[in-house]
């Protein structure tokens, strides 16, 4: 009986010990690794923090501290990994996007997301995104959401973008004014409208577009128009 157990004992560590032979054969080296969701982040800078190489084990690799190297670039927001076992690693990055501009210093800007944290500081913008004016801050740190009174500013921003972009009309704006995000002020060729509130933003963006196709040579005739309130007549008020 003691003669049976020990053999069985004996099996059993042998399969163990073949086991862990096999989990840790070159069969589960990684032989390729697969970058998915970037736009921003190039590649290769991926490729540096994931700190992993062809021939790693694939079912020991740390992706949590792989994770944390990679979400320290502002412009990563989260990171998933996909093991296509045995030996394929798919990664994949949800970047933040920027979603308007503050002007820093002269000729500095900060890039944000529709949060408010700073993903860069930058000397040239992408024309169709907003300036933003009217934030009040007294510091600011890279990778950090600006605390600024109205953080609410941002996500009022994101929303009259979006309605901006959508009718090809973000290049026109010359900047947006978020000082109240109650009160959020657009400066188009000239032209400031009043907006008020992100509620109907579409619509107060289609207004704004007509205004502009019905007015002639409207870039001429500094003024400002309300169109918080839908459903009435505007008037052009003309700035002397």
């Amino acid at each position: 009986m003691k003669r049976g157990k020990r053999i069985a004992l004996l099996v059993v560590f042998t399969m163990f010990v073949m086991l862990v032979v096999f989990l840790l054969s070159p069969y589960f080296y990684i032989r390729q690794i697969n970058i998915h969701g970037n736009d921003t982040v190039r590649e290769s800078e991926i490729r540096t923090g994931l700190e992993m190489n062809i021939s790693d084990n694939i079912l020991f690799i740390n992706t949590g501290s792989a994770r944390r190297r990679l979400t320290e670039n502002p412009f990563i927001a989260d990171v998933r990994f996909d093991r296509d076992i045995p030996g394929v690693l798919n990664v994949t990055i949800t970047e933040r996007r920027v979603a308007a501009y503050i002007e820093h210093l002269p000729g500095s800007f900060l890039s944000v997301d529709d949060q408010g944290r700073v993903l860069a500081i930058t000397d040239s913008r992408n024309v169709d995104l907003p300036l933003l004016q009217g934030l009040q801050f007294s510091r600011f740190a890279l990778g950090e959401v600006i605390d600024v009174p109205n953080p609410m500013s941002f996500r009022v921003v994101a929303h009259y973008t979006q309605a901006l972009l959508q009718h090809d009309m973000m290049h026109m704006v010359t900047h947006i004014n978020v000082s109240n995000p109650n009160g959020i002020r657009i400066l188009i060729q000239n032209i400031e409208f009043y907006v008020g509130d992100m509620n109907d933003a579409d619509q107060k963006v289609r207004t704004i577009n007509a205004i502009l196709e019905q007015v002639p040579n409207i870039e001429l005739m500094p003024g400002n128009v309300d169109v918080s309130a839908l459903g009435r007549d505007f008037i052009l008020s003309l700035l002397h």
